[in-house]
C-alpha cells in the first residue's frame, strides 16, 4: 500500500495511533501467540496495528493475524546486518509509525535502531524469554560461545540507546532484563510486569 493510500486509510477509518509489532515468523510458537492475542482485542478504529516478520518465512498462522484486521509484511533477516538494517529503515520510513514494537528478545537491538534512525518517535522491546541467554549455554564450542555473546552484548546496547520504552512479561524474565539494562544505568522508561517504573527504580 502506497503512502497516499495509508494516510486515505487513515482518515477514513479515524485512525490514530500506527503500530508496528516485530516478530520473527508466525509458527504457533508462544511470541506469535500472545500478538495474535492482542490482534483480537485492540481498537480498530482508533488504531491501525501492523505485523512485520523478520524470519525466514512469514509463517503458516499469518492468515490469523490478517483476518483479525493487521497487515502482514515481511522483511526477512539478511546474512549481512548493514544490508538487514537498510532494508528496516526503507520499511520504516515508507510506512511512518507511530511506535514499533519488538517481541524479539534480546534480538531487539537493530529493529530499535533502524527505527530511531527512521524518525520513529516511541521505540519498545518486549522480552518474552532469555531464550538468547540460555543459546550460549547450548553452544558448546568456546569460540562460537564468545563470538555469540558478542552479538549479544551489540544487540542490547542497540536497545538501551535505541529504545524508549522496555516491557517484561514474567518475574524471571524481569530478573533477567534488569541483568541487560539496569535501571540506573537507562535513561528511559522501563516497565516491568506491566508497571511503569521510573528510572531509577528498585524492583523487589
Amino acid at each position: 500500500m502506497h503512502a497516499d493510500s495509508i494516510s486515505e486509510y487513515r482518515v477514513r477509518n479515524r485512525v490514530t495511533v500506527k503500530i508496528l509489532l516485530v516478530i520473527n515468523w508466525f509458527n504457533g510458537g508462544g511470541i506469535d501467540n500472545y500478538v495474535l492475542d492482542f490482534l483480537k482485542h485492540y481498537d480498530r478504529i482508533r488504531h491501525q496495528v501492523d505485523v512485520l516478520c523478520v524470519g525466514g518465512v512469514v509463517g503458516k498462522n499469518a492468515t490469523v493475524a490478517t483476518n483479525a484486521g493487521a497487515r502482514v509484511f515481511h522483511v526477512p533477516k539478511s546474512g549481512w546486518l548493514p544490508l538487514y538494517q537498510r532494508r528496516l529503515i526503507d520499511f520504516f520510513r515508507k510506512h511512518s509509525y507511530d511506535l514499533v514494537c519488538a517481541h524479539l528478545n534480546e534480538m531487539s537491538g537493530s529493529v530499535l535502531e533502524a527505527a530511531k534512525l527512521s524518525g520513529i518517535a516511541q521505540r519498545a522491546a518486549v522480552m518474552h524469554s532469555t531464550q538468547a541467554g540460555s543459546l550460549l549455554s547450548w553452544e558448546s564450542k568456546p569460540v562460537l560461545r564468545t563470538i555469540r555473546r558478542h552479538f549479544i552484548s551489540g544487540q542490547v546496547e542497540k536497545i538501551r540507546q535505541s529504545g524508549t520504552a522496555f516491557v517484561s512479561v514474567g518475574g524471571a524474565v524481569q530478573a533477567y532484563f534488569m541483568t541487560l539494562v539496569p535501571p540506573d544505568d537507562c535513561p528511559h522508561e522501563i516497565i516491568y510486569l506491566g508497571k511503569t517504573l521510573p528510572t531509577k527504580a528498585i524492583v523487589t
